[in-house]
């Protein structure tokens, strides 16, 4: 429940239509607050803050308007960045945007991983990359035209490829190359241009296990803001090969049996749901 007394894990939010800044705030206005990529909570551990909580820190800087709930009374969500030295309230504190996206399926982070994309797409355009002339934003749509050429800047979404791979009652999982904790996901990377998702499956696969696939079937899919990426979700079964693994994309890959699976992601994420998914069909198999 936000300060302001609208119950944003309930709600659904209006696709924004414009990204102009409504003149008229109300009082049950909400506001998502970074700094950096840290979302700054309130007394009540929420990352939506009340107008009146919210303006003394926004002061100049730009804000987004990113949408608006359905509740009674409604209410216009907005996001903005504030500066690096900005210093908050003692009943503030910020938090890690990606641990808040893990707490919940709902509508936390459709919200706040929009307003992420969004502030990096608004700070990272703001001058045109083919002339350098100076952009301004589109009346009625998420872009950006260039003063000069006009050519138009979208939000960048990058899509990428997921894939829990299965071998009989085992599947495999790595651990990432950077990784300091012992945790183990799926396999992912990003699309090639030309390629198709199920292409892109079995090379990031083979590329950094010498593992190949058949079978590859869609599972679902998720938006990931970081920084900008649509997660497209498969399940492939084992055709053959022995694990190598690129020592530059990951540590560590093994078979974990289904009923032994290692420290892995929560079902808040798409690689959770597709090693639950691994997990009934195991469990579906032995029936």
């Amino acid at each position: 429940m936000s300060s302001s007394g609208i119950d944003i894990g309930k709600e659904q939010l209006d696709h924004p239509l414009r990204l102009s800044i409504q003149l008229h705030l109300g009082e049950t206005d909400c506001f998502v607050l970074f700094i950096r990529d840290q979302v700054v909570l309130n007394q009540d551990h929420s990352p939506f803050l009340s107008l009146e909580q919210a303006e003394p820190l926004m002061q100049q800087a730009s804000r987004l308007f990113i949408g608006h709930t359905k509740e009674t009374p409604s209410a216009n969500v907005y996001t903005c960045r504030l500066p690096e030295s900005t210093q908050l309230p003692d009943d503030m504190k910020t938090s890690n945007l990606r641990s808040l996206i893990l707490l919940e399926h709902q509508s936390l982070p459709k919200l706040l991983g929009r307003a992420r994309q969004l502030l990096d797409w608004h700070e990272n355009h703001r001058f045109c990359g083919r002339c350098g002339g100076k952009t301004e934003q589109v009346p009625q749509e998420y872009s950006f035209k260039c003063s000069d050429c006009s050519l138009y800047f979208y939000p960048r979404i990058s899509p990428c490829v997921i894939v829990l791979i299965k071998r009989g009652d085992h599947c495999l999982l790595a651990k990432g190359a950077h990784r300091s904790a012992n945790f183990y996901s799926t396999l992912a990377g990003f699309m090639e241009p030309g390629e198709t998702p199920e292409q892109a499956v079995k090379r990031e696969v083979w590329e950094e296990t010498g593992i190949k696939v058949k079978n590859v079937r869609y599972f679902g899919s998720q938006s990931w803001p970081f920084p900008s990426q649509l997660m497209l979700g498969y399940i492939a079964d084992y055709r053959d090969g022995d694990i190598t693994i690129n020592p530059d994309e990951i540590e560590d890959a093994q078979w974990f049996h289904f009923d032994e699976l290692p420290t892995h992601p929560p079902i808040t994420s798409i690689a959770g749901r597709l090693i639950e998914e691994g997990v009934r069909e195991y469990q579906r198999s032995q029936d």
